[in-house]
């Protein structure tokens, strides 16, 4: 058995990848998209989605933000309970009753623990630029307050975006027909 400090490093070394990935108006009945996002933890599939989204998006960029925003918004639920995992570990029962005391999660908020940053893959280079940049003034006014969230995480470092190719993106599984060769290949990425 495993002691307490063994646990705790074991904790600390794992890995959130996030890949998120929309289709732009895929729903001919009511012209919303879908969203898919795949979720990795030290390259172990965790979570995934295919789901229409809760609004009608008015460009792809912005597509793909709501779907970066929505893959986020769980990666941050797991890092918590790493957060738990790890302080229940080092047997730091003060951290543990305080974070069950907090209703929500602020951008402030930075595991005294988990190092790690969350890293979010995305095909869209402007959902990118604006997740990283925040910068929303351009084409973007529009959008909800609420998707903001995806950039004050990136902008407050616990959250790394990146840019991957659409045939290098497991999410594109979950939001749209694939070719066969391009669908084994990110097949074997997710569960191999």
């Amino acid at each position: 058995m495993p002691n307490n400090l063994d646990t705790l490093s074991v904790i600390e070394a794992l890995k959130i990848e996030v890949y998120s990935d929309s289709d732009f108006a895929a729903c001919r009945d009511t012209r919303r998209s879908t969203t898919g996002f795949v979720i990795m933890l030290s390259g172990n599939l965790i979570a995934w989605c295919s789901s229409r989204q809760k609004c009608t998006t008015l460009s792809t960029c912005e597509a793909e933000f709501v779907a970066g925003t929505d893959a986020i918004k769980l990666a941050l639920f797991f890092r918590k309970v790493l957060h738990e995992m790890a302080c229940a570990a080092k047997g730091d029962t003060e951290s543990l009753r305080k974070d069950a005391s907090s209703q929500s999660y602020t951008v402030e908020w930075k595991s005294k623990h988990i190092s790690g940053n969350i890293f979010l893959s995305m095909d869209n280079a402007s959902a990118v630029q604006i997740t990283k940049t925040g910068d929303f003034r351009q084409k973007l006014k529009h959008i909800s307050v609420r998707y903001h969230f995806l950039s004050d995480h990136a902008r407050a470092g616990q959250v790394t975006v990146s840019h991957i190719a659409g045939v290098e993106n497991p999410a594109d599984l979950f939001t749209k027909a694939v070719k066969p060769q391009v669908h084994a290949s990110l097949v074997n990425r997710i569960v191999a």
